[in-house]
């Protein structure tokens, strides 16, 4: 039931993004998304996700490091619509891959704290983990979740998890001030990916959305 619930939400959503324009949403005088401002230094990615940094730990042997605000919040932009939407990129890693741990922080559509993913790539092809189960952790220190729920997402995963790619410009950033709005642009030379981007956003809107559902129903 559950289920069938969060699927006709996500619908609904999808229908209703699609058929607007980010012009009609400023002319019907929608009030900005204001997550951002609740944790200071942190990036949205819009829909009440918010990102402070994050650790990244390797397989024994190498040095921990992290992700600062912006870049885990590319990070989290680069695959989190896949998580929800891409059932049929479900696949487990070559167990021969080192798999790295990525404890990320921020606002998760209400509640605050942690929610651990996993990552593991061959240099071409990225996979993530997004353990289903688990709950924002809102005190550091507890035990992590077990990799599981593994699927393929695309390719700038990689670059996402190296902290060199640039967030998605949709109308959930651009509600940042206006010095984060501009650095979270991403470059573009002409127009002619304006309808392939906005057809993203609200794939990814709806993924988010989704997400902080399953997130609240699990920390009530």
């Amino acid at each position: 039931m559950r289920s069938r619930t969060l699927a006709g939400l996500v619908a609904l959503l999808c229908t209703g993004i699609l058929t607007a324009s980010p012009v009609q949403a400023q002319d019907d005088g929608q009030a900005p998304d204001t997550t951002l401002r609740e944790l200071p230094g942190a990036v949205t990615i819009g829909n009440g996700f918010s990102f402070t940094g994050a650790v990244i730990t390797p397989p024994a042997g190498e040095n921990p490091r992290t992700l600062d605000a912006y870049q885990a919040a590319v990070f989290v932009q680069s695959w989190l619509p896949t998580s929800i939407f891409g059932q049929d990129v479900q696949k487990d890693p070559p167990p021969d891959l080192p798999v790295y741990q990525i404890d990320i922080m921020g606002n998760w559509a209400g509640p605050v704290g942690t929610i651990t993913v996993y990552f593991a790539t061959d240099g071409t092809t990225p996979y993530v983990a997004f353990p289903q189960d688990q709950a924002v952790a809102t005190e550091p220190g507890g035990p992590p979740p077990l990799p599981a729920d593994w699927f393929v997402p695309p390719a700038r995963v990689i670059d996402a998890f190296n902290g060199e790619a640039e967030l998605v410009d949709t109308a959930g950033t651009q509600t940042t001030t206006t010095t984060t709005s501009e650095s979270a642009a991403a470059p573009s030379d002409d127009d002619s990916g304006t309808s392939l981007g906005w057809t993203w956003a609200a794939v990814a809107a709806a993924g988010v959305v989704l997400v902080g559902l399953v997130l609240r129903w699990r920390s009530s």
